[in-house]
């Protein structure tokens, strides 16, 4: 456990207990559509986060889906044989 010095036990105490209060209150508190805060906050916390896992794992899957769908673009427009018609 992280060692905390004497001189700073009391402050660090009151931090702790301030935001158990607070999360404390926040599980109590309902907001629009009866939904409780806390849960609001958690949903702000994660959000961005899975919005950047989500862009990161588009952009790739897009980034190497266009690459596999030029490559058959390339392979489609290419003649298997030559053309004798003139």
């Amino acid at each position: 456990m992280i060692a905390i010095p004497s001189r700073h036990r009391s402050l660090t105490l009151l931090a702790a207990v301030i935001v158990v209060q607070v999360l404390l209150l926040a599980a109590q508190i309902k907001r629009e559509r009866q939904v409780r805060l806390i849960r609001v906050w958690a949903v702000e916390l994660i959000s961005p986060l899975q919005r950047i896992g989500s862009w990161t794992v588009n952009g790739a899957f897009h980034s190497w889906g266009g690459y596999v769908g030029l490559r058959t673009a390339q392979k489609e427009t290419t003649p298997c044989a030559p053309s004798w018609t003139a």
